[in-house]
């Protein structure tokens, strides 16, 4: 619309309402579970201090069914935290291998029967 023959005008503050109404905040722990633990394990280093953040996503990474008890998020994550040319020697590290183990054990459980 043309406001004496000239187009409106918008501010950085109109904009920046704007925008606070077309998208509602989310927060992190709204992601759907798969995704979650995606990103989990994509942010190498800010995995740890993220899952030790809140439980939810310390459930996400570690927990039963969490991202590190999946053999390919267990590699992602690996690979994302120590880069192609390291990530092998940290297979064995404890909490690999802990959450790995729970996965398995999880997978055998509800297999069985």
């Amino acid at each position: 619309m043309l406001v004496n023959g000239a187009a409106p005008t918008c501010d950085a503050r109109d904009l920046s309402r704007l925008a606070h109404r077309a998208a509602p905040s989310t927060s992190l722990r709204d992601l759907p579970m798969p995704l979650l633990q995606r990103v989990l394990v994509q942010s190498g280093t800010g995995a740890a201090p993220a899952a030790l953040s809140c439980k939810e996503l310390f459930d996400a990474l570690v927990g039963p069914g969490g991202a590190l008890s999946q053999p390919s998020l267990a590699a992602l994550f690996l690979l994302s935290r120590y880069g192609p040319s390291t990530a092998l020697f940290h297979v064995y590290d404890e909490g690999i291998q802990k959450g790995l183990h729970r996965g398995k054990c999880s997978h055998e459980a509800a297999t069985a029967g």
